[in-house]
């Protein structure tokens, strides 16, 4: 693969994560509100979209890493960027624009995770509590 098509790959990954992020970002929020509806059957709908989402964007992250290494980014920090500095003043632009929403889009897919995994573990120390147990049977040491 030469260069032309390695940068092609790259924007392209950064263009299908970009819309991924946005639908996982909609998928954590319907998530949310089924966790306090305790809808367990959307949940487990949920769960298996998210599920497929997170594996494809772990192969297009798999597959940037390749492609920076292959372009000589070096080492972190931001690799990527330093690769989209190189490109011409329009395309650089864009694509730095679309490098730092994505980066804006995965740190908002990550609150929304924890918050939904906060409200979940809430959620069943207070059904274990309820049901006579001890919430913190498993709790680490």
């Amino acid at each position: 693969m030469n260069r032309r098509d390695a940068y092609r790959r790259l924007l392209a990954g950064i263009s299908a994560d970009l819309a991924a992020y946005a639908g996982l970002e909609e998928l954590l929020e319907q998530q949310f509100h089924a966790l306090l509806a305790h809808d367990a059957k959307t949940l487990q709908a949920l769960g298996a979209r998210i599920e497929t989402l997170v594996a494809d964007l772990d192969l297009r992250r798999a597959e940037r890493v390749e492609l920076a290494a292959a372009l000589g980014a070096g080492e972190p920090p931001r690799p990527v960027e330093r690769l989209l500095e190189v490109l011409p003043p329009a395309t650089r632009e864009a694509a730095l624009q679309a490098w730092r929403t994505l980066e804006t889009r995965l740190q908002q897919c990550r609150r929304r995770n924890t918050r939904n995994c906060e409200l979940l573990m809430g959620q069943h120390a207070r059904l274990i509590q309820l049901n006579g147990g001890e919430s913190d049977t498993y709790a680490p040491a």
